[in-house]
């Protein structure tokens, strides 16, 4: 089952968890706002993975330099990135992820914003990669699939 911010809102509203506990209980009206913050903060630890393992880079100038090396395998954007720089990084053709704003991306790398994340290639597994555009996806589904 995919986690859906409407599902959990209707179900704070319509008190669905006392049933389903079949015992009083009282969901927190943020609830839904907790369970976005936490989906954003699993992607963005699986991001200071990568970065501590020296498999991602911020800013525009060291991702375009990890493209031409041919080094990148995903490119992450801050959730309103748009304009020539995006433009530029759809033309290489790699995946490209949006998550969060520029300040949580910003907040892994040590600095007060960034707009443009690439992850190295993991010639292993490909574990970095597949972890964060799965949790960047989840958490843009949940966040997009709002009753309000």
């Amino acid at each position: 089952m995919r986690a859906e911010r409407a599902i959990v809102e209707q179900a704070i509203a319509r008190r669905l968890f006392s049933r389903a506990a079949r015992a009083p209980v009282k969901a927190a009206p943020e609830l839904a706002e907790r369970v976005e913050r936490l989906l954003l903060a699993r992607v963005l630890e699986d991001l200071a993975r990568a970065r501590r393992a020296g498999r991602a880079v911020a800013g525009f100038v060291r991702v375009e330099q990890m493209i031409g090396r041919r080094q990148a395998g995903l490119l992450v954007v801050a959730d309103g990135a748009d304009g020539d720089g995006l433009a530029k990084l759809q033309e290489s053709g790699l995946p490209i992820e949006r998550l969060g704003d520029p300040g949580a991306l910003g907040g892994v790398f040590g600095r007060e914003q960034a707009v443009y994340v690439a992850v190295a290639h993991d010639d292993r597994s490909g574990q970095f990669i597949q972890r964060i555009a799965g949790g960047a996806a989840r958490w843009r589904r949940y966040r997009l699939n709002s009753a309000g």
